[in-house]
Formats: structure tokens, C-alpha cells, sequence
């Protein structure tokens, strides 16, 4: 049985923190993110730490399981990171910061604004979007990243509105292409660091053809 879905609380925050830090440790786009090794293995967790309580103080929809041994974000059609959150949110902001070189926060400041900038270009209508999708490493290709994924993306056909997501994976790529995701663009980008990135767009989709997608079983390719 598929364990159930449930929304994330305060308490929560810290040990969803920890479930990004370890998923995304040694990925492609954090490794060129943050190109020094042991800068990397601090950067990350605080860049995690940032990134959920962030979600949270914005009204995101964050989701996980009650073991926490996974988690999702997604933004909401419409939604944008208020002056209130950033502002709040500068004590772990400065803390990665203090941590980076100079080039890390130019990598970093141009790799969001690159992630933005696209997704509005390539769907410019409301939409949702799958911000993160993060399992522990000893509990992937359990079906956990399926599992979210397709709670989310019920919520989005019930809402009527398409999905967006970008990885930068090709198994991962494969993945979201079981869920009903299309390729919008394949590109190797985000100079100087050459990020082979896909991004994919979800339409709407009616009901008989959500319900099949989430009976579907769960890909070996789980991030």
C-alpha cells in the first residue's frame, strides 16, 4: 500500500531540510553550482535549509510522507516570493552567503533568475509548479517520489492548470515522462556551467486519464 500524503508542518522543516541536502548533495546542477568540493558539502545543506523554510514562510504547498523520508514543493498558479519572506528569511540567506566565494553567488543569483525567467517564457499562463521533488538515497525506487508527484499532480487537474518542472536528469526526465509530462526544451545552459537541463510541461488532464496515471506502477527511476 502507498503511504499516505501529508502536508508539512513547522516542526517538519529541519528534518525536510535534511531529506534536500542529502537527495541533491552530489547533483549535476548543485556540483556546478558550487564547483569546490568542501564548499559544496556546506553549501548545500544551508541551501536546502534556505530553500524549504523559504517555501514555507511563502505559503507553498510542501508535502511529504509521515516517515519524512521525502518531500515535495510546489508553487501555486500566481504565487511569488513576497518581500516579507525574503526578509525573513535573510539570517539563512547571510549564513550561505558567509560560506560562498564571490563566483558561488554569481553561479547561484544567475541560475535562479535563468530557472524563472524560462519557466515564464515557455509558460507564460497560471500554472503549478514542482519546485522540489526529493528522496532520502537508501529510500529511492521505493515509488515515495511517484507518490508525491502524482498527489500534486491530481491537485493540478482538479485545478484545471498545467504543470511545470526542470531537471537536469535524463532518467529523472524519463520519469516525469511517465506522469504525463512533455519536453518543452532540452537545452545545455546556464553559462558558464553547461547544465544539461529538461524542461517539461504537463497539460491538464481529464479525469479517466489522471486516474489511469496515478494507477500506474512506480518507475525504477524515482529520484
Amino acid at each position: 500500500m502507498a503511504p499516505s500524503v501529508v502536508s508539512a508542518r513547522q516542526e517538519h522543516l529541519q528534518e525536510l531540510a535534511g531529506v534536500f541536502a542529502r537527495a541533491f548533495a552530489d547533483e549535476p546542477d548543485q556540483r556546478a553550482l558550487f564547483p569546490d568540493p568542501r564548499r559544496r558539502a556546506a553549501l548545500v545543506p544551508l541551501f536546502g535549509a534556505a530553500t524549504v523554510h523559504l517555501s514555507y514562510l511563502d505559503g507553498k504547498v510542501i508535502e511529504t510522507t509521515p516517515a519524512l523520508s521525502c518531500v515535495s514543493i510546489w508553487t501555486r498558479p500566481g504565487q511569488a516570493t513576497s518581500w516579507q519572506s525574503w526578509v525573513r528569511s535573510v539570517p539563512r540567506l547571510w549564513a550561505m552567503a558567509r560560506r560562498a566565494s564571490p563566483g558561488d553567488v554569481r553561479r547561484f543569483a544567475g541560475f535562479v533568475a535563468r530557472l524563472e525567467g524560462r519557466r515564464h517564457e515557455l509558460l507564460p499562463q497560471p500554472h503549478w509548479c514542482l519546485d522540489v521533488l526529493a528522496v532520502l538515497p537508501e529510500r529511492q525506487r521505493f515509488g515515495l517520489g511517484a507518490v508525491l508527484a502524482r498527489h500534486g499532480l491530481h491537485r493540478a487537474d482538479a485545478d484545471g492548470r498545467p504543470v511545470y518542472v526542470e531537471t537536469d536528469g535524463e532518467d529523472k526526465a524519463v520519469f516525469y515522462g511517465k506522469l504525463g509530462f512533455e519536453l518543452a526544451e532540452y537545452a545545455v545552459d546556464y553559462p558558464p556551467m553547461s547544465i544539461p537541463t529538461w524542461r517539461m510541461i504537463r497539460p491538464p488532464q481529464p479525469a479517466a486519464t489522471a486516474a489511469r496515471t496515478r494507477l500506474r506502477p512506480a518507475a525504477t527511476s524515482v529520484p
